[in-house]
């Protein structure tokens, strides 16, 4: 019983620590007036998140600035929540850039969910099914189970617990 209070604790603490560090990858396509898509280069490129489409950028809930992201025909890739961390997400969220300190382009775009985001239930991270759970198995017999194995390797790599 001891052994899985502290594998519970251990997935737990582990699940805190990652939905900590979530970051989001976006790609986008930078175009100049006339279609064409920029030059090549570095380019300061700031991201906010809004809970609406025309809210004023003094209402943004989360700003990041990326100073030097690599702009290639056009195309670049950041990744959110890399330098400052994500807020939680509990209404519709829109993503705002804006270009070199430049006005932020329009329209803003929806942040939708991946297809296995969509089966956590509320805020509670629970994912919905009706199946039996295994760590370290992926045939679990019962309601839960935890392979020795698996235990072992949790306490021989040093987990250090902390109190969620």
């Amino acid at each position: 019983m001891k052994n899985l209070l502290i594998l519970l604790i251990c997935i737990f603490s582990i699940a805190n620590l990652s939905a900590q560090n979530a970051a989001l990858s976006v790609q986008g396509v930078i175009k100049n007036s006339d279609g064409t898509a920029v030059d090549d280069g570095d380019y300061e490129i700031t991201m906010r998140l809004y809970t609406g489409t025309n809210d004023l950028v003094a209402n943004a809930i989360w700003t990041e600035e990326h100073p030097d992201v690599n702009v290639k025909g056009g195309v670049y890739s950041v990744l959110l929540g890399s330098i400052n961390p994500l807020p939680t997400f509990s209404a519709q969220v829109f993503l705002g850039v804006s270009i070199e300190g430049g006005t932020e382009l329009q329209p803003r775009s929806q942040l939708t969910s991946a297809p296995f985001a969509l089966q956590l239930v509320g805020n509670e991270n629970l994912i919905g099914g009706n199946g039996n759970i295994g760590i370290g198995t992926t045939t679990p017999p019962v309601s839960l189970e935890v392979v020795q194995e698996w235990l072992n390797r949790v306490k021989s790599n040093k987990l250090m617990l902390t109190k969620v």
